[in-house]
This record gives C-alpha cells, structure tokens and sequence, in this order.
C-alpha cells in the first residue's frame, strides 16, 4: 500500500512503539527484499495510557480520536500532546486535559 501511494523510497515512516518489531521490521524486509527501497527514516512514538494503563481495545478503555475530540475539545487535545515528548509514554487523564483547558484561557 505504501509503494502504491507515496511510491519508491518515501521519506518518513511511522506508527506507535509496538509496531517495531516485528511489524515494521517484516515491512522493511519484505520490501527491500522485493528490490524496491522503503522509508528513508522511521519513527515510532510512545504508548498512549489511560488510568496507569495501555490504552487497548481488549481492556475496554480505548477511545478513537474523534471520542477524545468530543469529550476535550481539539484545542486542549493538540496542547496536551505537543507538550509530551513524542517518544515518551503519554497519560491521558481528565486531569491533564484540565490543565491543558486552563492554560489555554490564560
């Protein structure tokens, strides 16, 4: 899907820490193995957690963008994350959204 949308050797690849291994590795090996060149670079950011844990479908606390949209609004969300390093693990509890909510009346 990659090669047919951004075609051969695409810049930037991406996706959550999870995805590394073996996800992103089989990709990259599949590919290069086929003769084409894959993403010149890969990040992978950190883990999203809810209440101390990994936010996952399997443990009922998933939520889609559009759920956090709703419920915190798009201001406070982009806030909240551009002040957590993309590679560090982010909690997403109702008390930093406040804080976010706070800084941006101010």
């Amino acid at each position: 899907m990659s090669l047919n949308l951004l075609g051969e050797g695409f810049d930037i690849h991406g996706g959550g820490s999870d995805l590394t291994f073996p996800h992103h590795e089989n990709e990259r090996v599949e590919c290069e193995a086929a003769g084409y060149s894959f993403a010149r670079y890969w990040m992978h950011s950190g883990m999203l957690n809810v209440s101390g844990e990994k936010m996952s479908k399997s443990l009922g606390n998933f939520q889609t963008l559009g759920d956090a949209m709703d419920r915190y609004g798009a201001r406070p969300l982009r806030l909240a994350m551009l002040q957590a390093h993309y590679l560090s693990l982010m909690e997403l509890p109702k008390k930093t959204m406040a804080g976010a909510s706070e800084e941006l009346k101010e």
